[in-house]
């Protein structure tokens, strides 16, 4: 995803996770102007350039709060830039209650923690940091957001025949379709056929729907 700093269109970097309070940054190139937040998750080569170049890049262009999260460290460095402020972070799961109960103290209510995936199951970790410090703490799954939930054996069939489908689709050398399941069948379609159709549900399932959305 590219986040063009300065005025230019040709000058830009690609955060490995940016949050963009204000939607007229974004285009369909990318976003235009400084993210509000942004992360970058250290490697051996880029080392550098997230601790130095970035840090600079991300100051200047007023971006509001630069995280540095570095595995080979264990820790991570959180520049507040609007406050002056640099916190630094250890992965330890003791460190982080211990920071949570210190920051309550001070009136900060709210914290974002992050858990990288294979590092620790997420809901576990949510219901300890809940018992040992009291507060309500909840465990959101990125991808099950993304994806809408956990895959079941009928959406990974799918996903394989569909996958198959597109695969023989290009083979036989068609491009610009879309695969889709229409009346117990795998169906393609042109693509801009496929973005003019529309799906309609009874006004009981849209009323059900706006009730479980509150």
């Amino acid at each position: 995803f590219a986040v063009f700093l300065n005025d230019d269109d040709i000058n830009y970097v690609e955060p490995d996770l940016s949050v963009i309070g204000d939607l007229s940054k974004l285009d369909d190139k990318g976003c235009h102007g400084a993210p509000d937040w942004v992360i970058e998750i250290v490697s051996s080569d880029s080392r550098s350039r997230d601790y130095i170049t970035k840090l600079f890049k991300y100051r200047t262009a007023g971006v509001r709060e630069y995280w540095i999260v570095d595995p080979d460290k264990q820790m991570i460095m959180v520049y507040g830039f609007e406050k002056d402020m640099v916190e630094k972070y250890d992965f330890n799961e003791q460190s982080i209650i211990n920071n949570i109960i210190r920051n309550r103290k001070h009136g900060k209510k709210h914290h974002i923690i992050v858990n990288a995936e294979g590092i620790g199951h997420s809901t576990s970790m949510a219901r300890r940091i809940e018992a040992a410090t009291g507060i309500e703490t909840r465990a959101t799954i990125l991808g099950y957001m993304q994806r809408g939930g956990s895959p079941t054996c009928k959406d990974r069939f799918y996903a394989s025949i569909m996958g198959a489908y597109a695969a023989d689709l290009l083979c036989g050398g068609k491009s610009n379709r879309v695969v889709g399941y229409r009346n117990a069948e795998f169906v393609d379609f042109d693509i801009e056929e496929a973005l003019a159709m529309k799906k309609e549900i009874s006004e009981y399932q849209f009323n059900v729907s706006k009730l479980l959305s509150q």
